[in-house]
């Protein structure tokens, strides 16, 4: 039975390879080596070392299809324990924020194509929206290590129901178009044209592009 550890394994090779949203992984091709998006990477790792479709349609894979696939081909662990074990799968679903899923390498950080600028990456886990931890059922993990306790942001601001309003954003706003990205409605609402002016932002500074106005980017903006 394919395991977690040959799952990291196999996407630590590919440390280093190109970002693109949007590219698709020729899941039968086992030489791939780019380029990816958060999906493709994850979905092409779990089959090359499986045999197992998770997050796929046909040959496409999408945050959303792994959201879908939850209740058939995974089972949820928490946060807190997935970050000691190797393989595991962290999921941001896309209609919270920009949908993003990553690998957890076992030790609190994760391999993970991540955007643009970093490509193929380690990562950390603590400080970062996680709608979701899952295993994927067919594949052996090791669950005999400890939970290590899980660091939710402080500030954390995203596409909500009901939307999230504070004075911040609004200041934010003014920095983001004094930087010279428009944020939509100068007020002090987070909405989808703010979500969409922070991912410019972020791809601008070089930053983790989630889309989400977390303290790094609140850092960067000099708002805190």
């Amino acid at each position: 039975m394919a395991t977690g550890d040959e799952m990291i394994e196999l996407a630590a090779k590919h440390l280093g390879e190109k970002y693109i949203l949007g590219a698709v992984a020729p899941k039968d091709n086992a030489n791939y080596t780019g380029p990816w998006d958060c999906a493709e990477f994850v979905s092409w790792c779990v089959y090359q070392v499986s045999g197992i479709k998770v997050g796929m349609r046909n040959n496409d894979a999408y945050t959303g299809y792994w959201k879908e696939d939850i209740a058939t081909k995974c089972r949820t662990i928490s946060i807190e324990q997935a970050k000691k074990v190797k393989g595991a799968v962290l999921l941001r679903f896309p209609n919270s924020a920009i949908g993003h899923i990553v690998f957890s390498d076992g030790n609190g950080k994760t391999i993970e194509a991540m955007d643009k600028n970093h490509g193929v990456t380690r990562g950390k886990i603590n400080l970062r929206h996680w709608d979701v931890a899952l295993l994927v059922n067919g594949i052996l993990y090791d669950e005999t290590q400890g939970t290590e306790p899980y660091t939710i942001p402080a500030v954390n601001f995203k596409v909500t129901v009901p939307i999230m309003t504070d004075p911040i954003v609004l200041l934010a706003k003014q920095a983001l178009k004094n930087f010279g990205i428009d944020p939509g409605d100068m007020n002090d609402k987070y909405d989808k044209n703010m979500e969409i002016a922070i991912y410019n932002y972020q791809l601008t500074k070089g930053l983790i592009t989630d889309g989400i106005m977390g303290k790094q980017t609140l850092k960067s903006l000099k708002l805190i």
